[in-house]
């Protein structure tokens, strides 16, 4: 069961999923540019506020490894293609909700 806030008010659960192959860079989307935006340091009057961002479908990380490099970059664009890894990067997200969540509490997807 979830658990109620401890103080009655509730927070503001903020989740941010970019698009496919969208992530912090020198041309940030407006996913990225609205979690940057976020205020975490809730002030008297406002809500506490909490995010979670992850980049989109073909842009995990990159390995030092030449062959894990190359192995990653057809398998990004696989991703790309069909969404492969879209189940993980909803159950990731999905699972910092879950830990998150108190009753009373707003959550807002992007």
């Amino acid at each position: 069961t979830a658990s109620t806030a401890t103080n009655g008010e509730s927070r503001n659960l903020v989740v941010c999923i970019d698009g496919t192959s969208n992530q912090f860079g020198q041309n940030n989307t407006n996913v990225v540019k609205l979690f940057a935006s976020i205020d975490l340091d809730a002030g008297k009057g406002h809500p506490k506020q909490f995010a979670y961002y992850t980049s989109g479908i073909g842009t995990r990380p990159k390995s030092v490894h030449i062959f894990n490099r190359m192995e990653r970059a057809v398998s990004d664009k696989f991703d790309m293609a069909i969404a492969w890894n879209m189940e993980e990067i909803v159950k990731d997200a999905y699972g910092w909700l879950a830990r998150m969540y108190q009753k009373g509490d707003r959550i807002y997807l992007f």
